[in-house]
């Protein structure tokens, strides 16, 4: 380390010589890959301590570019404690820096390694769209490596229209070394601290690119946790779910652009749907922006059964996740009384809630297979059917409004029951 002592200071009066304020600095720093430019702070002594006000830091980090600021700042000279108000330290290129600040960090300085905790840690990496707050735990510098061990909370970067709710980072563990940030937690809910996912990341400071690798490991929904406390693009949607959902998901940024993807899976779902009550829904979900939730066409889910006013099992359901929320859904198909109802294409907005508009198409019902499957003892119906039933969902229930069933070649609807 190479620095200048101050050459002059103004002394309070005091029966100790060492007490007293004044100018000091350094021409420069160099310390386990960290160097720092020449600066000059003001800095008062007593007898225990020294206090430093308003300290603004610049230099480099490796090879990335380093901004260190603190609003105060205390070490004593009996045992190497130091204090720390106000900090903040930005890394990297001026146009994707990672930011960091702590409210408070105190620690010791000793034996070569420096260690302490920290409260009010808040910050984000590069142009990730993610922010970080409310961190917790302790640090440790050793060898020019930088270790954190604690927990934060996770947000969208988006704050009018988040993509999802706040989540919790337990278990937090990040090194900086070498230019290179490291970090693995476990990602929660923050009410029931229902494990999420699984995060790892990795980001390099001075190309301003890195990744981050989730896997969920069988986050199950049920009478604690619902997909609205996660995320509210579900609201109106769908509700009171039961079932696991698995899968991995991965985000990649450079000094440019952000791109996500995953792919998640369930043997097994049920739900209230916008268009009725579903039971063993299966399938995969094969994410083309995991962060916009968008999706490539031609997704599917089969379906055990469904019941949009009329109970039908077996069937599936193609869809796709586009910009904005919005739900395309391609198509559908369910064995019916003989035949097929065929849901037609249409389109919601998960962003809102509204009414739902479908339209199931009918193809070769059998009158008397359907008379059977709703258990009408006392009407008998013949004949072969084809239509349409267009149907409204909102607040209100599941109605049909328009619909027309005509008969192929001709049928009969008898009363058989007593009079």
């Amino acid at each position: 380390e190479r620095g200048r002592l101050p050459s002059r200071g103004v002394v309070r009066p005091s029966r100790d010589p060492l007490n007293g304020c004044f100018r000091s600095g350094f021409r420069s720093v160099d310390l386990d890959g960290l160097h720092l430019v020449p600066a000059s702070f003001g800095v008062c002594i007593s007898r225990h301590e020294a206090r430093l006000d308003a300290l603004r830091l610049a230099g480099r980090m490796g090879d990335s570019p380093l901004q260190l600021a603190a609003n105060r700042a205390a070490i004593g000279f009996s045992r190497g404690d130091v204090s720390i108000g106000g900090l903040e330290l930005r890394l990297g290129p001026k146009d994707r820096p990672s930011l960091l600040g702590i409210e408070t960090l105190t620690g010791r300085f000793g034996e070569g390694r420096a260690a302490g905790k920290f409260t009010g840690a808040a910050g984000a990496i590069g142009n990730v769209p993610l922010k970080m707050s409310e961190g917790t735990g302790a640090w440790e510098v050793e060898k020019g490596k930088l270790f954190i061990h604690g927990s934060m909370m996770l947000a969208d970067a988006l704050t009018l229209d988040p993509r999802f709710n706040p989540m919790r980072l337990d278990d937090v563990s990040l090194q900086l070394a070498n230019g290179m940030v490291t970090a693995t937690s476990t990602v929660r809910e923050p009410k029931t601290l229902a494990q999420v996912a699984d995060v790892a990341i990795r980001h390099d400071l001075s190309a301003g690119a890195g990744s981050a690798n989730l896997e969920v490991r069988g986050l199950t929904f049920g009478r604690a946790l619902q997909p609205e406390m996660l995320t509210t693009t579900t609201l109106g949607v769908i509700a009171n779910v039961v079932g696991t959902i698995s899968g991995k998901g991965e985000i990649l940024w450079n000094g440019t652009a952000v791109k996500s993807s995953g792919r998640f899976r369930t043997d097994g779902l049920d739900m209230a749907a916008a268009f009725g009550p579903v039971t063993g829904m299966k399938g995969e979900i094969a994410l083309s922006d995991l962060l916009g939730l968008e999706t490539g066409d031609g997704q599917q889910v089969t379906i055990g059964s469904i019941n949009p006013g009329i109970t039908v099992v077996d069937g599936s359901i193609r869809y796709q996740l586009l910009p904005g929320l919005k739900l395309r859904i391609e198509g559908g198909r369910w064995p019916f009384a003989g035949g097929f109802l065929i849901l037609e294409p249409t389109m919601f907005d998960l962003a809102n809630a509204a009414e739902r508009r479908l339209t199931f198409r009918v193809e070769g019902m059998d009158a008397g297979q359907f008379i059977n499957q709703l258990q009408f003892d006392n009407i008998d119906a013949t004949g072969v059917y084809d239509g349409t039933l267009p149907m409204i969902f909102d607040e209100h229930g599941g109605r049909i409004e328009g619909g027309r069933l005509v008969a192929r070649s001709g049928g009969t609807l008898a009363y058989v029951g007593e009079i």
